[in-house]
């Protein structure tokens, strides 16, 4: 599903391929599939957003919600979803 910032900024609009929440309650938006070595694209929402690389693997015990399915998640602060 894709989102979209509310204000026309650099990135303001991206696909979302999964959400996923960590215990510290940041949330993760990934962009793409992750590579060989478990790392992916994503957007983070936590103490500040920020865009980059996230290793999969090394947030995964820390992982309290993971989902493909985009139904029912709410976007990242500022965002809203684009119907395709």
């Amino acid at each position: 599903m894709r989102v979209m910032k509310q204000e026309s900024i650099p990135y303001s609009e991206f696909e979302v391929q999964e959400h996923i929440i960590t215990k510290n309650m940041w949330e993760f938006y990934v962009l793409e599939e992750p590579d060989e070595n478990g790392v992916a694209f994503a957007f983070v929402s936590g103490d500040y957003d920020e865009l980059g690389y996230v290793s999969l693997d090394e947030i995964k015990p820390f992982i309290i919600s993971r989902t493909k399915e985009m139904n029912g998640i709410m976007p990242a602060p500022g965002y809203s979803w684009i119907d395709n």
